[in-house]
Order: structure tokens, then sequence, then C-alpha cells
């Protein structure tokens, strides 16, 4: 008997995934078995697991043996949950408590923000007990540790796990980032701040306009996520923070940590830190094909990360994006358990377009339509700080799907209330578009196996943007290749993922087309996509290429079925607007404050004299000579 094509190409692909060679997958088996199992192992096997990936097989020196003090390592077991420190931390604490300048650089979610805060705090409360507690004044215990952030949700955190640190003292901490009016952190300020968390602009902006902010007292700086700082053009403010701190303190302590350190850090240390000592196995490593422009030496994403790629068409790409989650969360229904998926999208069009779908999917009253089984968040920069706090505080604590663009990539893992939780990151993580760049491909899929907790992701990438796997490889960053009917399997009462991707699709632009406002989320989705779609960084920019898509199918991707024309046509001026849009250039350039948009139409002589006549005549309508 002949057996169908379709079934042929299936085996192949399911032969293909058996035979691949998982050696050079970053997903490694043996770091997920039992610790009774890795006990009976040697420690000559177990070694270069743990320096690959020190957030599992912890055998080494307890924070106490490390000099951390007995008060931090209390709170560490009953508030925050830590017990044993990781890899880079028995790495950098040593290195710190002896006061040196260091480079911290290890993969996401290995405990970078604890390896630096722990010995700093340390001192801290070691001077602190030296004084004794009567001798304690708070403007002598002002400013002294500095946190420098690239974001205000990266500033928040620290400062929420400092607070924890110094909840049973009475040192203070507080945060400056703009999000209060400067009045009130001025107050704060003025009353005395021991620990600083902040972004370099709001410090630098204090320093120059506050007069009772000074770094008399201050010891340590620490430049956290520093590429961040760096490539977002805060070269300037960090360099005058250095400076103000080093007329304070010649002996100043500088701390740089970071997941990714490219070339520019590099450089910004050697102009302007002193001879810094880099901790981390990854500074000797460089790409196995570098690019020209690339930044990155070598990444390295969590060993217990399962990382995976699709190759997506483009005008089914949301359809699976939906079947996707349908698979995920009735498959976590069905075992009673909460799952956390963190979908990523390049723009806040993008982010509030799928937020909104997948909203009416998870409410739809007939179960034929009820594809989602999950609550559903959205996260981008749009919304406040505190609001941002707050979903990502109820999504790891209920659990469900959460809709979020770059904002939600780096920082955002710990909580005053959900400090446990956030440590352990989310269960999956999908790139709906791919990142900007291999660095932001790093920081994305960093949001699960923090901690050595098992994640997964999944890279979605249309045919043309295939290339972007050998990139990716020659970073160290190796992925598999899933089929498309591997993701979505068995969903409901469909049998074959095709079918239930097509009634997935033909739900979509159902809703799309019956609902105006829905409809122009769409349309300007696709807008933005199409407009920002070769706007990436240099390495990863010669992938991207507009000619290559199909704009048709990309629209259909985005549940639009009207040809692109008629949609971007939508946004298009007419001639009518362009004329009023100049009129308003011009009269605001001569400074003439114009009544109506556009001039009436004189209907016989009379009238033009009548007008003529009018003294308001030249004030209204006639535009000075300048």
């Amino acid at each position: 008997m002949k057996v169908p094509v379709q079934q042929q190409d299936a085996r192949r692909r399911r032969q293909w995934l058996n035979t691949s060679d998982n050696s050079k997958l970053v997903f490694r088996r043996e770091l997920l078995e039992s610790a009774d199992s890795v006990a009976l192992k040697t420690e000559r096997s177990v070694a270069p697991i743990r320096k690959q990936d020190g957030a599992l097989f912890e055998n080494g020196k307890s924070f106490s043996e490390l000099g951390i003090h007995e008060q931090i390592c209390e709170i560490l077991k009953s508030k925050l949950q830590v017990h044993n420190p990781t890899f880079i931390q028995q790495q950098a604490i040593p290195r710190i408590m002896s006061g040196e300048d260091v480079i911290i650089k290890a993969q996401t979610g290995s405990g970078k923000t604890l390896a630096f805060l722990l010995p700093v705090l340390t001192k801290l409360f070691t001077d602190y007990q030296q004084r004794g507690p009567s001798s304690f004044k708070r403007e002598e215990w002002a400013s002294k540790v500095l946190i420098v952030s690239p974001t205000k949700e990266l500033a928040m955190q620290s400062e929420l796990v400092v607070a924890s640190l110094l909840s049973r003292t009475v040192m203070v901490s507080g945060s400056l980032i703009g999000a209060v009016p400067r009045d009130k952190e001025k107050a704060s300020l003025r009353k005395g701040i021991t620990v600083i968390s902040g972004t370099p602009g709001r410090i630098q902006d204090h320093l120059n306009q506050t007069a009772c902010f000074k770094l008399t007292n201050i010891q340590v700086v620490v430049l956290d996520e520093c590429d961040q700082l760096i490539s977002h053009g805060f070269s300037s403010a960090l360099q005058a923070i250095l400076s103000h701190a080093r007329k304070a303190n010649p002996k100043l302590q500088v701390i740089l940590a970071s997941a990714t350190a490219d070339r520019r850090v590099l450089d910004f240390v050697r102009s302007s830190v002193r001879e810094a000592i880099p901790i981390g196995d990854l500074f000797s490593a460089e790409p196995v094909n570098p690019q020209p422009e690339a930044g990155l030496a070598k990444a390295v994403t969590p060993a217990s990360l399962e990382q995976r790629f699709c190759i997506v068409p483009s005008k089914m790409r949301l359809a699976l994006l939906i079947s996707t989650l349908a698979f995920e969360t009735v498959k976590a229904s069905e075992s009673k358990t909460a799952v956390r998926i963190l979908v990523f999208a390049e723009t806040k069009d993008v982010c509030s377009l799928l937020n909104e779908i997948l909203m009416r999917l998870s409410e739809a009253e007939t179960s034929e339509d009820h594809f989602i089984l999950a609550k559903i968040f959205h996260l981008h920069g749009s919304l406040g700080v505190e609001d941002r706090q707050i979903v990502w505080h109820k999504f790891l604590e209920s659990g469900g799907i959460l809709v979020a663009t770059d904002v939600a990539a780096r920082g955002l893992n710990l909580g005053s209330g959900a400090l446990s939780s956030g440590l352990h990151g989310v269960d999956l993580v999908i790139q709906f578009e791919a990142p900007s760049s291999c660095e932001q491909y790093v920081h994305r899929v960093g949001r699960a196996g923090r901690m050595g907790q098992r994640g997964r992701s999944i890279l979605f990438l249309l045919e043309n943007e295939a290339g972007l796997v050998p990139l990716l490889g020659s970073y160290g960053i190796a992925l598999a290749a899933t089929p498309v009917d591997a993701l979505a399997e068995r969903v409901l009462e469909y049998r074959k993922p095709i079918r239930l991707m097509e009634r997935v699709q033909a739900k979509v632009e159902e809703l799309i087309a019956g609902d105006k406002e829905l409809r122009h989320m769409a349309v300007q989705a696709f807008s933005m996509y199409i407009r920002g779609y070769s706007m990436k960084s240099s390495d990863v920019r010669h992938i991207f290429n507009l000619k290559s898509l199909h704009l048709g199918h990309i629209a259909k991707g985005f549940g639009l079925s009207e040809p692109p024309s008629k949609v971007l046509g939508e946004f298009r001026p007419s001639k009518k607007q362009i004329k009023e849009a100049r009129m308003e250039r011009l009269a605001k350039v001569h400074g003439v404050k114009m009544k109506s948009k556009c001039n009436p139409r004189l209907k016989t002589k009379f009238d033009a004299s009548e007008r003529d006549n009018r003294p308001v005549f030249k004030e209204q309508y006639s535009l000075p000579n300048k």
C-alpha cells in the first residue's frame, strides 16, 4: 500500500528530530535529574556541569562561609527562600568583599543581583555593629551605596530586594526614578537614604539641582545591566556620576553587572573605571563566526532551558500562536497546574492587538470558540511603572498568559508580594516576532529557566528569517527545530492541527471584520510591523529585508483579509488634510493664529471687496513678511 506524501514528510521530520545531534543543544537532560541521582554522581562528572550552570548542583560554600552577615543569611532563608549561593555568587562575593572593582557577567537568572548586594550590605551591617546603634545618625549613613539601572523597573526591583534585606535594621533604602514628584524625592534625600537605586538621568538631575544630595559618604557605585546603560546613550551621565563619587571618595568601589558584556562595555571600563577584575567564564570566549559589527562575545543561556524555533507561514502566524496557547492551557487545565506563558511582541500596537484577541477568545460564550483557558495580561511601555508592577505580580501569582514588549525582557523578576515566585521565572517564552538583536534574544529567553528551574522557549521565524538560527549558533546558542504541527498537536475536538489553525484563523478574521475598533487595532499593528521590520541592530539587520516579505500574507497573519494597498491606504492623508497641515505649519512658523483651516471660497467681487475692507482680514488670513 502506497503511503501518502504528507505522511512521508511527517515521518521524515520525526526521524530527523529523533536523530539530531543533541550534544550541541543548550538543553541537557542530565541537568534535570533529581537531587538524589545527582548525589550519586562523582565530583569529576558534576564539575563541568556546575561550571556551566551555577544555579544547579551546589556543593560549594554556604553564604555564611563566604562571609555574609548572619542577619542577612536569615532574611535570605525566611523572606527570599534562598538557601545556597549560585556559582557566580561564590565567585563574586569574595572579590567584592575585598573592595576590588569587578565586572560580573553571567547568564540571566543566575543571581547577579544578590551577587553584588550581599557583600555590599554585609559591609554596612558590620560597620553598623562596630559603631553601635546608639551612634547611628541618618545623615552620616546617607548615600552609602548607589545602584544605577537603565530602566525604572530594574531600579524598583533592586530597591525592593534591598528593602527586604534591610528590613531588620534602621538603615533606609529608596529610589530616584522620576515616578514620584521631585519634591518628594528631595524630602527623602534630605532625611537620608543609605542605599539609593535609580536611573542615570534622574540621579544626575538631583546631583545638579538638589543641594542636600551629596555623595560625601559614598562607598560603592553599582552599574546594573551596564551594557544596556551604555547602548542607550547614558555613557556621559555615568561618567558624570562616577566623577562626582570619586571626588568625594578616591577609593570608590565600582561594580558592573550584566548578562551580556560587549566591546562597548570593555571600552567604557578602560576609560572610566580603574582595573576591574572580570568574574565569569565568558570574557575569553569569542564567537565561532564573528561578525564585523557583532557586540556579543559569547552568550550563555540557562542550561535548564529548552530552546526551539519554528519556521511559520506568515499568513498563519497568529493562528499558530493561538493554537499553541490553546494546547498549553488545556494541558495545564487537565493537570490542574498553573502555567505561566510569556509572549513577546516588538511593538505596543502588536502587543495590544494580541491581548485583545486573546481576551475575547478566553471569554467566548460557546465552547467551540473558547480556545484559551487562562487569564490574559498585557504589559508595555505606555503603562505606568506601578501598573506594570501590578500586572507582573498578578501574572506570577495566579499564572496565565502575559503578552508583553521588550520592557519585560529585563528585570521584573522580583516583587514585594511574589519574591519567591519571581525567582522561578516563567514556564514558557514564545517570541511571536523575532528579536531586534542576538543580545535581546538572550534576555527574552532568560525569563524562563531561572535559578535552575525547567523552562522552555519557542522562537517564531518566517521563512526569510531562518538565517537568524545559524547566527545565534555562532554565539553559542543552539536551537532545535520544531515543525508547525508538533506545536499544536490535538486540541479540543479537532483531530489535525491544521484544522484547528484554520478554525482559529476564521474566528480571528470574523472578530476583526465585525468590530471597527478591533479592525483599527489590527491595521495599526500591521502598519507598525511593516515600518519597523528593518529597524534591527547591525548584527541581524541583513536578515530582515522588507522586500522579501509577502505583504498580503503578513496582513492575513494579523487577521486582515483585505489587500495591503487598501489597508495601508487608510493611514494616508487626503489632499485637503495635507493642505490644512501645511497651512498650520506656516502659521506656526510665522506666529499667526489661524481661526480657519482653509480660506473661504469667494463667490462675487462684492464679497471680495467686503472681505478686504474688514480690519481682521490681514490678521486672520495673511502672513506677515519677515
